[in-house]
């Protein structure tokens, strides 16, 4: 496969990492993104346990990379409080998957056993449940078939669907 001169240029002239990648003879050029990191004494905003957030300067030290490599390492305190109430709605679901049923190693081994989660379309901009026996990534998963029905019950539909529209940001 030949590059066309634009790709060519597009790789050539970014200071930017790329994803290159060839599917059925097209060439896909994306831009990958990583989690942005402070330098030595900037400061930062992270969440904490009350759904609020801090700030603090970075000193390259284990607090600081254990809260970067946790994905709560923020430019903005906004970035920093949505960050804290996408991750209480995690907890909360987590915690409703314990309560109905997670699913185990046994479980994933077996087939037969469907394991149900919650999947959000970006282009309708709905909340849908989702029966497999196989596996997303980055998704939470129960045995109970009630597990949508139940966590739009308890945790609102707004916030089953904020939690799935922003998960691809602390996930990287």
């Amino acid at each position: 496969m030949k590059l066309t001169k634009e790709q060519l240029e597009l790789i050539r002239s970014s200071d930017k990492e790329l994803d290159i990648d060839v599917k059925n003879g097209e060439l896909k050029i994306t831009e990958i993104v990583r989690r942005w990191k402070p330098k030595e004494e900037m400061f930062y905003f992270y969440a904490t346990k009350e759904k609020e957030s801090d700030r603090t300067f970075w000193a390259d030290n284990y607090a600081d990379n254990f809260l970067h490599d946790m994905g709560n390492c923020f430019k903005t305190e906004q970035e920093a409080i949505e960050y804290g109430i996408w991750y209480e709605i995690r907890k909360r679901l987590i915690e409703l998957v314990e309560r109905l049923g997670k699913p185990t190693k046994e479980d994933w081994e077996n087939t037969k056993i469907l394991k149900h989660c919650i999947k959000y379309d970006f282009d309708t901009d709905k909340v849908y449940c989702c029966s497999t026996n196989g596996i997303y990534d980055n998704n939470i998963y129960c045995l109970s078939k009630d597990f949508y029905k139940t966590a739009i019950q308890k945790l609102g539909e707004e916030n089953i669907k904020h939690y799935y529209k922003n998960g691809w940001k602390y996930n990287q």
